[in-house]
């Protein structure tokens, strides 16, 4: 659910209560007892994602600002609800993380 608030409601601008009433709807109101977030500037990230093998599928293919306004909605979800959220720094090495 949360990547759906912060792709669709942070990054396309859809209604966030919106997805709030159809997402418990659809999970029957069930929330993760903890939600991972691997943090990392979203211009890294398309860079590393263009090096792998396959490159960029849809979800890449989109605006750097597009990015930037999910990472951002991820880090308010995040923010909002600290209990649940562990947030990671992605931007060291795959061995450190």
């Amino acid at each position: 659910i949360y990547s759906n608030f912060a792709y669709q409601g942070y990054g396309r601008g859809i209604d966030l209560n919106l997805l709030r009433t159809v997402n418990s709807l659809a999970t029957d109101a069930l929330l993760p007892d903890l939600v991972i977030l691997f943090d990392l500037d979203p211009k890294i990230g398309l860079e590393r994602a263009q090096k792998r093998a396959g490159g960029w599928t849809r979800f890449e293919a989109d605006t750097l600002q597009f990015h930037e306004r999910v990472r951002d909605g991820f880090l308010k979800l995040a923010a909002e609800d600290s209990e649940r959220f562990s947030v990671i720094d992605a931007s060291q090495s795959a061995e450190a993380v």
